[in-house]
């Protein structure tokens, strides 16, 4: 999906808001986890934040 959008809109990678990580089942939280392994692949800037600590809380996923 990434990949498929202008440069300028790639350049800013992908975004992702969570709320309390305990909520999440090992389906969802398996799903972040491939979203970040095909972000280091892709060479795609990623950041993570919880939704309780916005607009400040962003943290960028190595």
């Amino acid at each position: 999906m990434v990949r498929r959008q202008p440069r300028a809109v790639q350049d800013n990678g992908v975004w992702i808001v969570v709320t309390d990580p305990d909520v999440y089942g090992e389906q969802e939280k398996e799903l972040l986890t491939d979203v970040e392994t095909l972000c280091r692949k892709e060479k795609i800037v990623l950041f993570v934040a919880r939704a309780a600590d916005l607009p400040h809380g962003w943290k960028r996923v190595e």
